[in-house]
């Protein structure tokens, strides 16, 4: 075999290596429940921000400041493209979330959804779909207080980030 035959098989080889690992890749990392709730949420809530993937949907994130958020960390490269969240009764639905997805790229955080409602009701909504992103993490975080009667403050008992 020449040493140009020979080179074409070292890049074609090196091609298909190289489709192969994207291909596992993707497949491995489509975000499921469990990885969601694989490592409690840290962030700035004032109360409890571990409790958004805790699945337990009786205990309370509380958000009582704009800009204040909760973090999940996938600690690993993951595809989202579903959410939906477990509300509150209290809830008055003037408040606002946005979701935020770290991007690999830039290394910056970017808006993946915003102008989601506080949901009022004690259960799951429907999971929403949008466009697909791949992240190590995610942020739920408060744009506008709920009036929560006269609380004024944002909460909810769970949240789900999937593929």
């Amino acid at each position: 075999m020449g040493s140009h035959s020979k080179a074409a098989v070292i890049r074609t080889r090196a091609w298909l290596l190289d489709e192969l690992a994207i291909d596992a890749i993707v497949e491995a990392s489509r975000a499921l429940v469990s990885d969601f709730q694989a490592n409690p949420a840290t962030g700035t809530f004032l109360k409890d921000p571990q409790n958004i993937n805790n699945n337990n949907t009786t205990d309370y994130a509380e958000a009582h400041n704009v800009d204040e958020y909760a973090e999940v960390d996938f600690q690993k490269p993951v595809i989202i493209e579903r959410w939906r969240q477990w509300g509150a009764t209290e809830m008055e639905g003037d408040g606002v979330w946005k979701l935020q997805y770290y991007d690999l790229a830039s290394e910056s955080w970017q808006d993946w959804v915003t102008g989601i409602a506080t949901r009022t009701l004690d259960s799951w909504s429907d999971y929403v779909t949008e466009t697909v992103k791949m992240t190590t993490k995610i942020r739920l975080v408060c744009t506008t207080l709920d009036t929560c009667g006269t609380l004024n403050r944002s909460y909810l008992k769970e949240l789900e980030v999937i593929y």
